[in-house]
């Protein structure tokens, strides 16, 4: 039976709640910490809320808040479900967010083993070179949390977890038999048995509310200083280009005359664009948000008042603990004006697992922020993708199942030019940007990428009938551009009535 004591866990199951705990995680997250193991887990489900017409991703901050508390923060789980919940666009909500958190940085519970599923057979989902990482167990358990039943070598459909099936995975993955786990949250009776079952003890800790004057977490503060919108030095745009020039500047761009910006910006401290003036590569953090915010002020500058700004970005993790990039770029676009509607979660259904102690990264962040809080073209009839549960052209909603088209996972676009390789790894699905321009504009509106990179905005734009804009900082990579306008962009779909 469940009861209240002072004794350390294996285990922390954090309920959040809103209402309850917003202005206390720093006291909440110190008791925490004091009631695990020195190998023990914690795991959040979250609550990010909607309020004044715009999201509020509180998970960003709770992670955050617990790393100032000690914690190394291991992962961002999705669990898709479906969830009735009044949005300001008309996005059904399809998950919701756990976060995974250790006590320590490298001596901490996860059984992967324990809930892996059966592979479907290994030449399909481990060929290719891949073999070396199959594993006769089962594949690695993701961070994207959806059961799939399969026959034959083929999906047959995909299972909802249920909460109890969720908290279940939890405790597999963070316990062992006999272990004790604590929970702020009365559970019903079909949990306590669940724990009951899994020769689990359970028990619930009422944790003290300690007020706080501010969640430092949530108003994150920034020490540098970025320059105002620059000054247009044209008047109208005439026709789709690309600059080879920093986004830090888009004179070139009148104010206000962009529909919808479509990009992925470059990772700080990942790959070398090999150009003197790139973001984020041999450069301190802070250089690399506030190189960032003066693009992004310039986004907000030329993108019209009814305008939409789609953005993928994703997490990193170095040492054993979260950088966390989305959550500093959704606080500088808030900063700067934008008004956050809606994550969409891009599910990587095909990935190739890192780690064989770690759950396989399946996911990346794309915003959908808005200039207008309230005036925004948008156009979700135009929805004609299928959903894990919804047939295609019935519901819009925020978990998208994506894949790379081009070529194999991680393969590079790639040119010669003269004696030289230009190639081009960071490459994301034309799909994407198929639906962010189908959502957020008509044809001849112009769409934006400040990180052109490969081209594969202005590749998707141009075939869709849309005008482009870009900018580059690496000349070299006009010869792939070019080279994919001609073979994947040109298209009839401009002259064509809808």
């Amino acid at each position: 039976m469940a009861q209240e004591t002072d004794s350390n866990a294996s285990c922390f199951m954090f309920f959040y709640n809103h209402k309850k705990h917003q202005n206390c995680l720093a006291s909440l997250g110190n008791q925490i910490r004091d009631l695990l193991d020195e190998t023990g887990d914690l795991w959040i489900l979250s609550e990010d809320v909607y309020s004044e017409k715009e999201l509020k991703p509180n998970h960003f901050s709770i992670g955050e808040t617990f790393q100032k508390n000690g914690f190394y923060w291991k992962d961002v789980v999705v669990w898709y479900n479906i969830f009735d919940i009044k949005k300001p666009l008309p996005i059904k909500q399809r998950y919701k967010i756990l976060l995974l958190l250790s006590k320590e940085k490298n001596n901490f519970t996860l059984n992967i083993d324990k809930v892996r599923e059966k592979s479907i057979w290994k030449e399909s989902e481990w060929g290719g070179g891949r073999e070396s990482r199959y594993n006769e167990k089962g594949k690695n358990p993701s961070n994207f949390w959806l059961k799939q039943n399969s026959k034959n070598g083929e999906i047959k459909e995909h299972v909802i977890l249920t909460k109890e099936d969720v908290i279940k995975r939890c405790i597999l993955l963070s316990t062992n038999e006999r272990d004790k786990i604590l929970t702020n949250e009365k559970m019903d009776y079909d949990m306590k048995n669940l724990v009951t079952d899994l020769d689990r003890d359970l028990e619930i800790k009422n944790l003290e509310k300690q007020k706080e004057n501010i969640n430092e977490s949530v108003e994150k503060k920034y020490d540098f200083e970025i320059d105002g919108p620059r000054e247009a030095t044209n008047s109208k745009l005439d026709e789709s280009k690309i600059y080879y020039n920093t986004s830090e500047n888009m004179e070139e761009i009148p104010s206000r005359s962009v529909q919808t910006i479509i990009t992925s910006p470059p990772y700080w401290g990942l790959r070398d664009y090999d150009s003197e003036r790139q973001i984020g590569f041999d450069e301190e953090y802070e250089s690399y948000l506030s190189r960032i915010s003066q693009v992004f002020t310039e986004c907000h500058r030329v993108l019209k008042e009814n305008g939409t700004f789609w953005l993928n970005i994703n997490k990193r993790k170095m040492e054993g603990d979260i950088l966390d990039i989305p959550g500093d770029l959704y606080r500088i676009s808030k900063n700067i004006g934008f008004f956050l509607k809606d994550i969409i979660f891009w599910h990587r259904a095909i990935s190739v697992p890192h780690s064989k102690d770690l759950l396989t990264n399946r996911l990346e962040y794309i915003f959908l922020f808005s200039k207008d809080k309230d005036e925004i073209k948008f156009h979700p009839k135009k929805c004609d993708w299928e959903d894990y549960v919804d047939v295609p052209n019935s519901k819009l909603t925020n978990v998208w199942r994506l894949y790379r088209k081009f070529g194999t996972i991680g393969k590079e676009i790639s040119r010669r030019l003269k004696d030289k390789k230009i190639k081009h790894t960071a490459v994301y699905p034309k799909e994407l940007v198929r639906r962010a321009v189908l959502l957020s504009t008509d044809k001849n509106d112009y769409v934006l990428d400040p990180f052109m990179g490969s081209g594969t905005t202005a590749v998707v734009a141009n075939k869709l009938g849309r005008n482009w804009i870009g900018y580059e900082i690496n000349k070299d990579y006009k010869s792939i551009i070019d080279w994919r306008l001609e073979e994947e962009g040109i298209s009839l779909e401009r002259w064509i009535d809808d």
